[in-house]
């Protein structure tokens, strides 16, 4: 999530991010045990309550996110049901906006236009 002034004013800042972020979890999956002990000392864990704490997560890689992102995609299909209980329950009116999906840093991030 990010605020859309700052990812239109800041768009090949989004798109390295994106790219780093891919390329820390692909140094993760080549080094488990360094990156774990990196992590966990960031973290000032110790490498095995790191290890607990990461059981169960699960990072899709950029090119997994691409479905996720998409127009239409799971996660703009997910925002207008979350709208769709929140104006059941009072919290906003019908006509609130949604926020927009935004795939183009992805894109750009894999090397896609």
């Amino acid at each position: 999530m990010v605020d859309p002034l700052l990812a239109l004013r800041h768009r090949n800042d989004l798109v390295r991010l994106l790219r780093t972020w891919q390329d820390a979890h692909d140094y993760a999956d080549r080094h488990p045990d360094e990156a774990d002990r990196l992590m966990a000392f960031r973290e000032k864990l110790s490498v095995l309550r790191f290890r607990e704490a990461e059981k169960g997560l699960f990072y899709p890689s950029l090119r997994e996110q691409g479905p996720l992102l998409e127009p239409g995609g799971v996660l703009a299909d997910n925002l207008a049901a979350v709208k769709r209980v929140q104006v059941h329950l009072g919290m906003v009116k019908p006509g609130a906006p949604i926020p927009r999906v935004d795939d183009e840093p992805l894109r750009l991030a894999l090397g896609r236009t």
